[in-house]
């Protein structure tokens, strides 16, 4: 049974905390237990610590380190840790203590204001890490396709943002019209001072023709696996270029240039070569309209579709497991 402990002189009323209720708190939200153990001090500075800590995991992975799969399985378990460690944490402070702190303030009362307190805590620093250190993104359409596949969850890096960490094969995200524009993600082929030029859909950069992977040609049966595809039973290595020839080719993507990319702009092409509105429609994409570098897949799942002339268009999603946690 709980303790009970009356105060004459002051007329209050202490009750010891109980730990598995401190636990189950805690576990509901990670600084009710604390506070319910009689500690609000203890309360922030968890929240603080497991705050600090989480979001560490993620800038991180969001630097050029390039983490990959390794460095997101070891962030989920490190979050996992910490949830578990301030679970136990309000137990056995819950458990220390003789008495919880005096009833002045209405129980019910007190953790409704805890709540609302840390949510708007947690919010508002949430807020600033989208705006100025990562955040994820889901991409709509299939012009990225096949290192991107439609309604992939991408992280972008919004830290390490200047020019001077962006590389040609990058994939960036940025707004094709200015900062009130839907942002894109395409891949980065030209920087400032490159010679660009598209003949017959080959891309040209510095007069070194880049290599493209060619499938659906006549009587090719097509399958994508995830991560490579199967043209008529055989697996064949993809590039970051992809043309398909049972998409229409357009004279506007086919051709363009030769043409000096400006300072302060980069060239940039989506990796599915027919179905991409980039450089070759909008022009070089300056330095401002930049939002970030695309650094890892979070969660990869869709369609093994990638173009409206697929007779599967609208076959069941699915997971593509190997692809989590790839640099696209």
């Amino acid at each position: 049974m709980t303790e009970v402990i009356a105060s004459s002189t002051q007329g209050t009323i202490a009750k010891t905390p109980r730990p598995l209720v401190a636990a189950l708190l805690s576990a509901i939200w990670p600084p009710l237990g604390q506070i319910y153990a009689g500690s609000l001090r203890r309360g922030l500075l968890v929240w603080l610590c497991s705050f600090t800590a989480s979001f560490g995991c993620l800038a991180l992975l969001a630097s050029p380190l390039q983490a990959g799969a390794f460095g997101l399985v070891a962030a989920m378990l490190f979050a996992i840790a910490i949830y578990v460690a301030t679970i136990a944490d309000a137990f056995f402070l819950a458990r220390r203590c003789k008495a919880a702190v005096s009833r002045r303030i209405t129980p019910w009362l007190l953790y409704p204001l805890a709540v609302t307190l840390f949510s708007l805590l947690t919010q508002g620093m949430a807020v600033a890490f989208r705006e100025y250190i990562a955040e994820s993104y889901v991409t709509p359409s299939r012009s990225m396709f096949p290192a991107i596949v439609r309604g992939d969850r991408f992280y972008v890096d919004k830290f390490w943002k200047t020019p001077l960490c962006v590389s040609r094969d990058d994939v960036i995200l940025f707004h094709p019209q200015g900062p009130d524009s839907a942002p894109w993600a395409s891949r980065v082929v030209g920087l400032p001072g490159d010679q660009i030029e598209v003949a017959g859909e080959c891309v040209s950069v510095n007069g070194t023709a880049e290599a493209h992977t060619l499938i659906g040609l006549p009587g090719d049966s097509v399958e994508f696996t995830g991560n490579e595809f199967v043209v008529s039973g055989s697996s064949r290595e993809t590039t970051h270029a992809l043309i398909d020839a049972r998409i229409p080719s357009s004279p506007q993507l086919a051709t363009y240039g030769p043409m000096i990319v400006p300072e302060g702009h980069w060239f940039v092409l989506g990796d599915n070569r027919r179905l991409s509105k980039d450089s070759r429609i909008i022009g070089p994409i300056p330095f401002e309209n930049y939002v970030g570098t695309v650094r890892m897949l979070l969660w990869s799942s869709g369609s093994r579709s990638f173009n409206s002339c697929d007779p599967d268009a609208d076959a069941p999603e699915e997971i593509f497991w190997g692809r989590i946690g790839q640099k696209p």
